[in-house]
């Protein structure tokens, strides 16, 4: 949502908030009813849009984050222990191979890290047997195999999400502008006999019909205490 959208969403949402309180005075009014249904609804695809467009995201790169944490650390155990192995049998390959830091991991990219995870695994997978006096069973191959699917899982999880969140925008464009024309040619004009019948009523709705800028208007303000 860009700054005019969010502006005219607020102004919207007051618009909702002055007819639902003043529901009482329209309520045998079934064309103006009728809208104000229609604008509830509106509001509430509005706010579904926003979520996708950020909170669908934010949530994403935190899954992410927590699920990488996680095959990490299982792979460092599974690392740690071979290389204790590969040190023993004086097997200088198998030793740089395993000779990995969360340090050096954290530098790579997310795909890189997964392949590293993913070597790890091969590798002691490979051993088998021989690395079980070392910790490294069936049931610790496991947790890594499953932590490194896992991660597979949740790294095209955003990307998803992105192709989500350009659908939403797009979706969210044609919501605003039909808001835009509810408001304008229906709930304005069906608001007008309000005008003598239940002018205060009328009054509060005009008053939140008004779009209120506030960037602009701090910017403003700034200005002129500036000058």
């Amino acid at each position: 949502m860009n700054k005019k959208q969010e502006v005219r969403a607020n102004m919207y949402q007051a618009v909702y908030q002055a007819l639902m309180s003043g529901a009482i005075h329209y309520s045998g009014h079934l064309a103006l009813v009728s809208a104000v249904d229609e604008l509830g609804a509106n509001l509430a695809s509005i706010k579904a849009c926003v979520e996708k467009q950020v909170v669908d995201i934010t949530g994403h790169a935190q899954a992410k984050a927590q699920v990488e944490t996680d095959m990490v650390d299982v792979a460092m155990v599974v690392a740690k222990a071979t290389l204790a192995y590969a040190t023993e049998q004086n097997d200088l390959v198998l030793s740089g191979k395993m000779s990995l830091t969360r340090r050096v991991l954290a530098k790579h990219a997310d795909g890189v890290v997964a392949r590293h995870c993913k070597a790890v695994l091969d590798t002691a997978e490979l051993l088998g047997a021989a690395l079980e006096p070392y910790g490294v069973d069936t049931t610790l191959l496991d947790q890594l195999r499953q932590a490194v699917r896992r991660h597979d899982e949740v790294l095209s999880a955003p990307r998803l999400a992105i192709t989500n969140r350009k659908g939403a925008t797009a979706e969210l464009a044609l919501l605003m502008k039909d808001t835009n024309k509810l408001v304008q040619f229906r709930i304005d004009g069906l608001m007008e006999r309000y005008r003598l019948q239940q002018p205060a009523f009328h009054r509060d709705y005009v008053n939140a019909r008004i779009v209120v800028d506030r960037g602009a208007r701090t910017s403003a303000a700034l200005k002129a205490k500036a000058a």
